[in-house]
């Protein structure tokens, strides 16, 4: 037995050396391309703390801001991590921690799948590049994986919570929330568990403060224009670059993002909105038809997590990089149950992840002044997340026609 225990323990050290190896070369990148600045996000959050420990006010509480209110809590503590070396540093260090942490805990309660998803989500990560570690989408990702793992352990309150605080860091894991009301076996506790906290999250600051700051994240996110790495922008950028004057690229200083400008953008841009909605709805609909029908529902509900996830990122009007990010956690399921739909999921999310890399940051001055490389790659990198999605929705239709 000690030479079995030693091998273990040598699994466990390949798993953080790989993942130290993963997150240096992530870090590295980002220094490396110093004209984008692809991890500048981090220097942003450093100004907004600033801002609040100088009695400016807390952005999401007493200050309007474009994220829910508790993502100024991670960096709060990569702050005070960061031990007097800035934000950027203290975040770095913390996350790359956390996600070995993470990937350690995946190999100790799923054995040698657990092994398998670990060094596809570092070998994700180093994919898609420096924002896939510097965005606030790194907490809420991380929240959305452990509420995962919690799931399939099955202790479904606790990975209720997990999925609602990972909403209330970005609202993207609220996808896992509304999947997860279709399959569990205790859907009044579930359900009161997570309207619960999430009434409680958006109290406390409006109940201790008296300020409706906590929901301006909603009006900050409804409001904004089409920023140009969104699906729905790609047309208009190739007007903009066959010389349509009408149409163009803009700095938006409110938001800190590039958009598109021209007719009838305002109009699409709000139109997204709803349609993003419907397609949320529909998606949920059809996942609870399809769990009367399929046997394997544990399968069914990574599709319907992972169908509205790309759903979330297809409909989206913002299409910032690291959206891209959300995508590799149900398929991390779909490795932890030893789906055969993990191979094409894999294929697809790894695509993404590099043409994201190589339109931001590596080609992102060129698609600035609309260079004909970038365009091609952002419009290579949309289309598949449209062909991606069509095949979800294939395999989710199947699924509601299956019989038990």
């Amino acid at each position: 037995m000690p030479g079995q225990t030693k091998k273990i323990w040598l699994e466990y050290l390949a798993i953080a050396a790989l993942g130290i190896l993963a997150h240096s070369i992530i870090y590295l990148q980002g220094l490396q391309n110093s004209a984008v600045s692809p991890m500048n996000d981090l220097i942003l959050y450093q100004w907004w703390l600033q801002q609040a420990l100088a009695g400016m006010g807390w952005y999401g509480i007493t200050v309007e801001w474009v994220y829910p209110y508790l993502a100024i809590f991670p960096m709060l503590i990569a702050q005070g991590f960061s031990n007097g070396a800035g934000l950027l540093i203290g975040w770095i260090v913390l996350f790359s921690i956390l996600h070995i942490l993470t990937a350690l805990a995946l190999k100790y309660y799923f054995g040698k799948t657990g092994s398998r998803a670990a060094i596809l989500w570092f070998g994700f990560l180093l994919v898609l590049g420096p924002v896939s570690l510097s965005r606030i989408d790194t907490a809420a990702s991380l929240s959305a994986l452990a509420g995962l793992m919690i799931w399939l352990r099955g202790r479904e309150k606790t990975a209720a919570a997990f999925f609602v605080f990972g909403a209330w860091l970005k609202v993207w894991p609220a996808a896992f929330v509304a999947s997860l009301f279709i399959f569990v076996k205790q859907k009044a506790a579930v359900i009161r568990t997570a309207l619960v906290l999430a009434v409680a999250i958006l109290a406390a600051p409006i109940i201790l403060t008296g300020n409706f700051s906590a929901l301006s994240f909603i009006a900050s996110q409804t409001g904004r224009g089409l920023q140009i790495e969104s699906v729905a922008a790609t047309w208009f950028l190739w007007l903009a670059k066959f010389g349509d004057g009408s149409y163009g690229i803009y700095y938006d200083e409110k938001m800190v993002t590039n958009q598109v400008f021209g007719p009838d953008i305002g109009v699409i841009a709000q139109v997204l909105n709803p349609l993003l909605l419907v397609a949320v709805v529909a998606l949920v609909l059809l996942g609870m038809r399809a769990a009367q029908r399929t046997e394997n529902t544990n399968e069914l509900l990574f599709v319907v997590w992972l169908t509205i996830t790309v759903a979330l990122i297809v409909f989206n009007k913002v299409g910032s990089p690291q959206f891209i990010g959300w995508i590799v956690v149900p398929v991390l399921g779909l490795i932890l149950i030893g789906s055969k739909l993990v191979r094409v999921a894999t294929g697809f999310v790894f695509a993404l992840a590099a043409l994201t890399n190589l339109v931001y940051p590596i080609w992102y001055l060129d698609l600035m002044s609309l260079g004909l490389t970038s365009l091609t790659l952002l419009t290579v990198r949309n289309v598949l997340l449209i062909v991606f999605f069509a095949w979800l929705l294939f395999r989710l239709v199947i699924m509601t026609r299956a019989v038990r």
